[in-house]
């Protein structure tokens, strides 16, 4: 009777090993499956969100981050632009050179602690704030980059009048997709 109890127990032990070895090797399939891991993002590397609640802006995604290396992303978020830790999302690479891709990142740094700017109708190059959007666009234009603004004037797919969204970065036609994270 103990014999068996222990052997019983023991076979539980080992089921419950397999188990969680096979979740762990499951992810990281998933992970290879998908074309993407940390080690294929690139500094200038667009990491979009998709909105989890109602959204304010129109289109997939309502946010966007810069990846700036190791691990780490910056973003324009109430109540600043701060470095976060990249945690994933979907990524779109712009189309120019690794140089101006990698020269946003490192000026993406130098606008920490600049305030959240909450006029999204609006967009400025050289700001004293910014959203979301609103960073990775002038990033790149303050580099020598493309415009990622897809339509500068009003649209009414946008429903903005002269702002810049992360839709618009997505469907310009100098943003690639990589893949998710």
């Amino acid at each position: 009777m103990v014999f068996g109890y222990l052997l019983g127990s023991i076979m539980e032990r080992k089921t419950i090993f397999l188990l969680i070895l096979l979740v762990l090797v499951l992810n990281i399939n998933v992970y290879d499956s998908l074309n993407i891991n940390i080690k294929n993002l690139q500094m200038g590397d667009l990491i979009f969100h998709e909105s989890k609640t109602e959204q304010f802006v129109s289109g997939k995604y309502d946010h966007v981050q810069i990846y700036i290396g190791n691990g780490l992303v910056i973003e324009a978020q109430p109540p600043d632009v701060h470095y976060e830790i990249f945690s994933g999302g979907s990524v779109y690479r712009v189309r120019t050179s690794k140089q101006i891709r990698f020269c946003s990142a490192i000026l993406a740094q130098t606008k920490i602690g600049f305030p959240y700017d909450y006029n999204i109708t609006g967009k400025q190059i050289n700001g004293n704030s910014y959203y979301c959007s609103e960073l990775v666009w002038s990033l790149y234009l303050m580099v020598g980059g493309p415009d990622l603004d897809n339509e500068p004037i009003w649209n009414e797919k946008y429903a903005f009048a002269y702002g810049v969204l992360p839709m618009e970065c997505v469907d310009d036609e100098d943003t690639y997709f990589i893949g998710y994270f």
